[in-house]
């Protein structure tokens, strides 16, 4: 299976709410930007996405960001990549 940009840049952004989950931590998109050398703008689309396949939730304000929807267990790679690229 080949992936793309848009997906390959979600599960890293995935990855980084999920090491920030134990402290339930809310990461700022440009945070995830910066470590995971993503487009900033691009990341934020992608970030939509996730919002809207249920997998993360977003909360604005200076404290603002993304976390988790569920516990990582409860998220599978099939699941984000289906949200991401759309059904195979």
């Amino acid at each position: 299976m080949k992936l793309s940009s848009k997906g390959h840049y979600g599960l890293l952004a995935l990855a980084e709410l999920v090491d920030a989950y134990k402290s339930r931590r809310a990461v700022q998109v440009k945070e995830i930007a910066r470590s995971q050398e993503i487009p900033t703008e691009y990341l934020g689309q992608i970030m939509v996405l996730l919002k809207r396949g249920r997998l993360v939730h977003g909360s604005r304000g200076p404290a603002g960001g993304y976390v988790l929807a569920r516990p990582p267990d409860a998220i599978t790679v099939k699941e984000a990549l289906h949200v991401l690229e759309g059904p195979a």
